[in-house]
């Protein structure tokens, strides 16, 4: 592991969180001690991000037990034996991209505090527009909003040191979906992963557009395979997420995942075009490995 060709913290953070995502504890763990390293502090926060964004409400005391503690090995350990679920960020994705939202926006502009916390407590409507209304409001008066609804004292502490952490956002739809996800049972489905191959020791899933390589290697895919270069670069960002770099190892689903993670990938590509393109990109992810090591091999000459 310390045979990193580039030991900068956007590929270590990049290993570090998609190792986390399939369930590899030993290489986080190495990834962790390497971002300490470099950058004092940075893994806090990043493990802030893992935990509401990739773990979130599949295990939310592990959750709370981070943002109590803060114990990185502990909760390193936790994040990658337990099961993940990936709602929060995708209703956040697609609150950010709905194409009804700019309008809802906007009308919540004129609306009281009471108002808005009546729309989200009416469970009929749409998770990404009751997300839209916390996001409307004051920090404070979303994470009171939630509390009244039933949000849990260690839970809304969650909230509140996210807050503290710049990760607003994100735990907020974290709370909305704990009150959801409230009572159900989750079905845990746990993935093959596709295998790939490693890079100067860095399994190729590490090279996103995060990174320098990964950057320019998804570039160069992107203009080898013509339907992809009908597609923007960020669109195409997606869809590699979708059925790369974003996978995890064990899913945990509610009621309401299924269509959360639909409409997140719905939102991202043009319209139809979902199904066609995720199998197209599925069937060129060797090439894209191998563009990835042509590219890694370019910088080491």
């Amino acid at each position: 592991m310390n045979t990193y060709p580039y030991p900068d913290r956007w590929l270590l953070a990049s290993l570090f969180q998609k190792s986390i995502r399939r369930g590899l504890k030993s290489r986080a763990s190495t990834c962790n001690t390497n971002l300490t390293d470099i950058v004092q502090g940075y893994v806090k926060r990043r493990l802030g991000v893992v935990g509401l964004e990739d773990v979130s409400i599949a295990n939310p005391h592990a959750v709370a037990a981070y943002f109590t503690y803060f114990d990185i090995p502990t909760a390193i350990n936790a994040f990658c034996s337990g099961p993940k679920n990936r709602d929060a960020c995708d209703l956040c994705w697609i609150v950010d991209r709905e194409p009804q939202a700019e309008a809802l926006r906007f009308d919540l502009g004129w609306l009281p505090l009471p108002a808005k916390q009546a729309k989200v407590a009416r469970a009929t409507l749409p998770l990404w527009e009751r997300l839209l209304v916390l996001r409307s409001m004051a920090h404070a008066d979303a994470v009171i909003t939630l509390a009244d609804l039933g949000l849990p004292p260690e839970q809304v502490e969650v909230l509140r040191k996210a807050k503290r952490m710049g990760l607003e956002n994100l735990e907020l739809a974290y709370g909305l979906l704990w009150l959801e996800a409230r009572g159900q049972t989750c079905e845990v489905e746990v993935v093959e992963l596709l295998p790939a191959p490693l890079i100067q020791g860095i399994p190729a899933w590490a090279y996103d557009m995060h990174t320098r390589i990964g950057k320019e290697a998804i570039r160069k895919w992107r203009g080898s395979i013509p339907p992809l270069m009908k597609i923007t670069l960020p669109q195409v960002h997606g869809l590699l997420f979708t059925v790369e770099t974003g996978v995890l190892d064990r899913i945990a689903r509610f009621s309401f995942s299924r269509a959360i993670e639909w409409r997140a990938i719905e939102v991202s590509l043009p319209e139809g075009q979902a199904h066609e393109l995720i199998a197209i990109a599925r069937d060129a992810l060797p090439k894209l490995h191998q563009i990835r090591e042509d590219v890694v091999n370019g910088y080491l000459r």
